[in-house]
């Protein structure tokens, strides 16, 4: 039977604290945005960025689908443009990095096991 590992600490250090305040200032200036209503697309596209840097995987996973949901809310407002393009393999490349973490975790627990 595996042994029980420790709970791991979702903050390890000023570096992840300084990302956190960073992604929840991105997450809180588009939430103004989209309140006031000066900038739908970016908006929503920074609620997404600041979502995908936190360090709580199931926030990171959400971030990376509202950036895909962004982009393709700009290409159904505008069109394919460079800014939807961005949107999309922002949050295309935030879930690979998340799927890859997974992989890897398994992988671990795998050796571990054996």
């Amino acid at each position: 039977m595996a042994e029980p590992q420790p709970r791991r600490s979702l903050i390890n250090g000023l570096p992840t604290v300084v990302l956190m305040l960073a992604a929840l200032a991105a997450a809180g200036y588009g939430i103004y945005l989209l309140v006031t209503n000066q900038a739908r697309t970016i908006g929503i596209f920074l609620i997404g960025i600041g979502l995908v840097f936190l360090p709580i995987r199931i926030f990171s996973v959400l971030g990376s689908l509202v950036c895909i949901g962004a982009g393709v809310y700009f290409f159904a407002l505008y069109g394919v443009g460079l800014q939807g393009v961005v949107f999309v393999v922002v949050g295309l490349v935030g879930l690979a990095d998340h799927a890859r973490a997974v992989s890897d975790e398994r992988q671990a627990a795998a050796r571990r096991s054996d």
